[in-house]
C-alpha cells in the first residue's frame, strides 16, 4: 500500500500536501468549515497528521490514512475500531512483527483478528487497483462493499460467539 501510494498518489511532500486541501476542499464548502472546524480538520489531520509536519518525505500514516478515506467515496471497514485507532493499530502491528519492538506488543491487533485486518486492506489495495485500471466506480464499490460487509460479517460473528463461549464456561472455584 506504501510502494502503490508512492508510485501512484504521490511521493511529493509539497503535492501530497495540496492533495489533501484539494479533497477537503471538494467535500467541505467554506461554510462547513466554519460551522464545523473540528469535523473537517479531524479528515484532514487523518490524511496529513501532526507527525506529518516538517518531514522531507510522507510517512506512513498520512498514506495509510489517504488511501482509508478514499476521497470519500466508499467507508472501509474497520471492525469497531475509530479510523485513527485503525490506523495507529496497523502501524504499531507492522512494527511489531517487522522490527519486533516489544513496546508495541500491547498496542497490536491481536492474532485472531489479523486476517480480518488483512481481508480488508486487500480490498483497500484492490478498490484503488480497480480504479487505475478503468473500471466503474460505482462496479468497484458494490464489489468491495460486498467483501467488506461479508469481513465484518464474518468478524462480528466470531466476536459474539467467542463472548458467547467464554460467558458459557464456568469460573474456577
Amino acid at each position: 500500500m506504501e510502494t502503490y501510494h508512492a508510485r501512484f498518489i504521490s511521493n511529493s511532500v509539497k503535492d501530497y500536501e495540496a492533495k489533501v486541501t484539494a479533497i477537503i476542499n471538494k467535500h467541505y464548502s467554506e461554510a462547513d468549515k466554519k460551522r464545523s472546524p473540528d469535523h473537517v480538520n479531524s479528515y484532514r489531520e487523518i490524511m496529513f497528521p501532526p507527525a506529518q509536519n516538517g518531514r522531507k518525505h510522507i510517512i506512513l500514516k498520512s498514506r495509510l490514512g489517504y488511501l482509508l478515506l478514499a476521497d470519500f467515496e466508499i467507508w472501509f471497514e474497520r471492525l469497531n475500531y475509530t479510523l485513527p485507532e485503525f490506523i495507529q493499530k496497523i502501524l504499531d502491528t507492522r512494527t511489531y512483527y517487522t522490527h519486533y519492538d516489544a513496546e508495541k506488543e500491547e498496542h497490536v491487533f491481536p492474532g485472531h483478528i489479523l486476517s480480518y485486518v488483512n481481508g480488508i486492506l486487500m480490498n483497500v489495495l484492490a478498490y484503488y487497483i480497480l480504479k487505475e485500471i478503468g473500471i466503474d466506480s460505482k462496479k468497484i464499490i458494490e464489489k468491495i462493499g460486498r467483501n467488506l460487509s461479508g469481513i465484518q460479517m464474518s468478524y462480528s460473528l466470531r466476536e459474539k460467539s467467542t463472548k458467547l463461549f467464554e460467558e458459557s464456561v464456568p469460573t474456577p472455584l
